[in-house]
């Protein structure tokens, strides 16, 4: 692998929370990173660092950085303009946690990417999502299409992985999209598992996504 050759993207106003973590592991690479914290003085090592993360965003973007005069300062503005700490931003973020919903045709992989984007960054904000709130979120965002699903996974959340749960959803959609309606083996020993060792169902707050007592 050649290691002096990246492709971390651009950044393009949407990708942020990616981006940035790609981009501190290159300026780490290159021993660059020190400089960006503004730790150590170097006006050159500071410039390289400041041309790379020029160059690691789109058009659209350079006006946000275009008069900065070092790595630090152009690494502060792009984290004070997407790492909006607003309580309201927060609470946007988390609507979109809660209210997102997976369209019938919508690719489900593409569906799980975007729930941990909106889970990245909320973690970004200093907000911790735990992963019960993000397996009931995600299950609660299917679509009708996957409603057994659904009512079988929902009071089994807590033990279910989160790799777990993708797993299961990708393979729903593939069920559905073979159209099978009867129901799989892996559904049947869920069921089963329910029956023989009943559980007491899990309220949930519909607000915050918390089990409840």
């Amino acid at each position: 692998m050649n290691t002096e050759n990246f492709e971390i993207g651009k950044l393009d106003g949407t990708n942020y929370v990616a981006r940035k973590f790609k981009m501190r592991l290159l300026l780490v690479h290159k021993y660059l990173w020190s400089f960006v914290q503004g730790s150590v003085s170097d006006n050159e090592k500071s410039n390289k660092a400041l041309a790379l993360i020029g160059l690691s965003v789109n058009d659209a973007q350079i006006l946000h950085i275009k008069d900065c005069l070092s790595a630090k300062e152009a690494w502060d503005k792009l984290s004070k303009m997407y790492e909006n700490t607003g309580i309201a931003n927060k609470m946007h973020l988390q609507e979109d946690l809660m209210m997102t919903k997976m369209g019938e045709s919508d690719s489900a992989q593409e569906h799980i990417e975007k729930m941990r984007r909106i889970v990245g960054k909320l973690g970004t904000l200093g907000m911790t999502v735990s992963e019960d709130q993000y397996k009931i979120s995600l299950l609660r965002s299917l679509p009708k299409a996957c409603e057994s699903l659904v009512i079988t996974l929902e009071n089994l959340v807590d033990q279910l992985s989160t790799e777990d749960l993708h797993a299961r959803i990708l393979r729903e959609e593939s069920r559905i999209k073979r159209g099978e309606d009867e129901i799989s083996s892996d559904e049947n020993k869920i069921l089963s598992t329910i029956q023989n060792h009943p559980r007491q169902k899990i309220i949930i707050c519909h607000h915050c996504l918390e089990k409840g007592n």
